[in-house]
């Protein structure tokens, strides 16, 4: 009975490690929220064209990241958030 008590207790913890979305248009500088119960600790970036150079994320929070690129305009970026 206690084994199914810590059993019980340790699914009630479990997070959600990782998420994935897709970009509107953005232009750079563009903050993205990525639905994480925590600041993930790798966030990547796929661009969905081959436009933008110098693809970075920067200012990763509990809630949020900001992608940045070089190459003007507005795109769409695939990205993946882990824990």
């Amino acid at each position: 009975m206690r084994a199914l008590s810590a059993l019980a207790i340790f699914l009630n913890q479990v997070n959600a490690s990782r998420n994935t979305g897709i970009t509107a248009a953005i232009a750079t500088g563009a903050i993205i929220e990525h639905g994480m119960s925590r600041k993930p600790a790798f966030v990547t970036l796929a661009p969905q064209d081959a436009t933008p150079t110098n693809v970075f994320v920067d200012t990763i929070t509990d809630t949020t990241f900001r992608i940045n690129f070089a190459g003007g305009g507005s795109h769409l970026f695939g990205w993946t958030a882990e824990t």
